[in-house]
């Protein structure tokens, strides 16, 4: 199983702690 932080963004991840993720979310 690959950490979290290596996976892609998905909307309705409850831990969106990788600053891609964040990145997603503000232009969202």
């Amino acid at each position: 199983m690959v950490p979290e932080s290596a996976l892609p963004y998905h909307f309705g991840d409850p831990m969106p702690d990788v600053p891609h993720r964040t990145r997603v979310l503000e232009r969202a």
